[in-house]
């Protein structure tokens, strides 16, 4: 995956999951394919850097130690961005579930006063 890439937005392509009393859409988190490239470069990277040899100057084990540190920041926000949108999720479920359990608790009093 191109870094340019790991900046875009999360809701890619909608899917539809069908509730009892509405239709709902929601994007795939697809969390495999947005971190797959990094993982492969933060991989090698590292395998560079395990390699080192500290008694002789090597710029390129340094330099491969940056871009793991640079992947590593990339997909710690990757991460951050995928929680961000469960949080927001969660609390709007939570929010439909307390909807519900309002109604069914009038329909009861409702019932109850008759």
């Amino acid at each position: 995956m191109p870094q340019e890439s790991m900046s875009q937005d999360i809701t890619s392509r909608p899917i539809e999951i069908q509730a009892p009393d509405a239709q709902v859409t929601h994007a795939p988190y697809d969390v495999h394919a947005r971190l797959e490239d990094p993982m492969g470069v933060l991989n090698v990277n590292l395998a560079i850097w395990m390699t080192r040899d500290d008694s002789k100057p090597q710029p390129e084990v340094r330099q491969a130690a940056n871009r793991a540190m640079d992947i590593i920041d990339k997909m710690l926000a990757e991460l951050h961005q995928l929680r961000s949108r469960l949080t927001a999720e969660i609390r709007a479920s939570d929010d439909a579930t307390a909807a519900r359990v309002d109604a069914l608790l009038e329909r009861c009093r409702q019932e109850r006063a008759r």
